[in-house]
């Protein structure tokens, strides 16, 4: 839906390398690498392009998973689900998860990722969380339990039955749109589909 806004900041962007005045600040950096500086133009371009436009782009994204009946699909399965243990959620026998002091550092961080207008630094935020639910998983595991990348996933869901799933849905989609497509390739990426996927395994059960 935003592929377009997405292709114009790019496209800007190569545009303002170009740029001769923008060259001269660039090369006043001295030794900076090019993939710092290609960040810090993303990031001075999401002010400025979509800082202004954020709500509307939020609004049109929400309406589109409104109407296509995704929004009331995760209330209604996280109604179905938000009881289950992480173990009736596929996740591994003994690992543990996070408290009611970290949930709510969790539910804190949701805001803050929601308020934010540039998708990079929504996938900062991203990262923080993840690694509250990683750090959980093992603080609070049984002993000698022993966790893989895919134990990841069935806790991530279990925090976002605790979660506004409608806002996070809205969001995910927002950072996988606009999102810089080199940072999809990175830790950020990772994350970012893990939480994509998630909110689908919510939205969808039951279907198939």
């Amino acid at each position: 839906m935003l592929q377009e806004v997405r292709s114009s900041l790019t496209a800007l962007k190569e545009t303002l390398f170009d740029c001769p005045e923008i060259q001269s600040i660039t090369d006043s950096f001295g030794e900076t690498p090019d993939f710092e500086l290609d960040a810090m133009l993303e990031l001075a371009l999401h002010k400025v392009a979509l800082k202004p436009v954020y709500t509307h782009l939020y609004v049109c994204l929400k309406t589109a998973r409104r109407d296509d009946g995704t929004l009331q699909r995760l209330e209604t399965n996280k109604s179905t689900l938000e009881n289950r243990s992480l173990e009736e959620l596929d996740g591994a026998a003994g690992a543990g998860v996070p408290d009611s002091s970290i949930i709510e550092k969790i539910q804190h961080r949701w805001t803050t990722m929601h308020e934010a207008y540039s998708p990079s630094k929504k996938v900062d935020i991203l990262l923080k969380v993840c690694k509250n639910i990683y750090h959980s998983m093992n603080a609070n595991a049984k002993p000698g339990t022993v966790f893989g990348a895919d134990d990841f996933l069935p806790c991530l869901t279990w925090v976002l039955l605790r979660s506004d799933v409608a806002t996070l849905q809205v969001d995910t989609d927002y950072m996988m749109e606009l999102l810089d497509p080199m940072q999809l390739q990175g830790e950020g990426g990772y994350y970012l589909t893990s939480l994509y996927a998630a909110l689908f395994y919510i939205s969808s059960f039951g279907l198939v």
